[in-house]
């Protein structure tokens, strides 16, 4: 993954180019630790090899979770957060396929396959934090 510094004025704006076979999640998070970003929304488009995806059950307090294979990411967006002392990637993802239909959820983890772009705009200073709700069963933003 390549980096640049878009802007610095007031947000800071980066934007990430993921080569092929690039782990978003873990790629991403571990952008964040070196940049010691605690808060930002994310935005991007691209393909995929592979992604595992997945849609949040209330009654189960669980994810029912499914991968896809080669396709195009649509619409990526999210955040990163902090929760404890690690980094956290919240992304949702929006897939295409070949006949033209599409697919999302949260984005768990994907490889990258040509390549992704993302933007990355921080708010320097800022700090999200999420904790553990167990009476849902998510990790939450706590402002």
């Amino acid at each position: 993954m390549r980096d640049t510094v878009l802007r610095e004025d007031g947000e800071r704006t980066f934007l990430l180019v993921f080569d092929p076979g690039d782990r978003i999640i873990e790629t991403l998070t571990g952008f964040a630790a070196d940049r010691e970003i605690g808060a930002a929304r994310v935005y991007g488009i691209g393909a995929v090899q592979e992604a595992e995806l997945g849609f949040f059950d209330p009654e189960r307090k669980d994810y029912d979770h499914w991968n896809e294979g080669h396709s195009e990411v649509l619409s990526l967006t999210g955040n990163l957060s902090v929760e404890g002392k690690e980094h956290r990637a919240h992304l949702h993802a929006v897939l295409g396929a070949t006949d033209g239909s599409a697919r999302g959820g949260h984005l768990f983890e994907g490889v990258v396959g040509p390549t992704l772009e993302l933007f990355v705009v921080e708010n320097p200073g800022r700090v999200i934090r999420r904790e553990r709700d167990q009476d849902r069963g998510l990790s939450l933003i706590r402002p």
